[in-house]
């Protein structure tokens, strides 16, 4: 079965925000990252996970049902620069068999 990205809505009770993650349907109420939730450091890419619907219709993590098995390391970096300034990080972290991305998340 091939799996779809979506983007849902996932509400953090503990911080009260709502963010943006595009991920893989599993099933129902289960679903796995596809990318890194900039606040939420349990939901990195490939972290399997169950939700549940809240009042607003966002979904609220329930349990983590597999760990990534990626190292995740957050940079928060001045909007000060272009990305292209940032280029040369990008690069060196490539070069050391890494990736990277600019995260362009909305957050309520």
């Amino acid at each position: 079965m091939e799996t779809q990205e979506i983007k849902i809505f996932i509400y953090d009770k503990r911080e009260k925000i709502t963010s943006s993650c595009y991920v893989e349907k599993i099933s129902e109420n289960q679903f796995r990252m596809t990318e890194n939730d900039l606040f939420n450091c349990h939901l990195t890419k490939g972290t399997e996970f169950e939700t549940r619907i809240n009042e607003d219709g966002n979904h609220e993590v329930v349990k983590i049902i597999k760990k990534s098995e990626f190292i995740t390391r957050r940079f928060l970096l001045s909007t000060q620069y272009k990305e292209s300034d940032y280029r040369v990080l990008g690069d060196e972290l490539m070069k050391r068999g890494g990736f990277w991305r600019n995260s362009n998340c909305k957050y309520s």
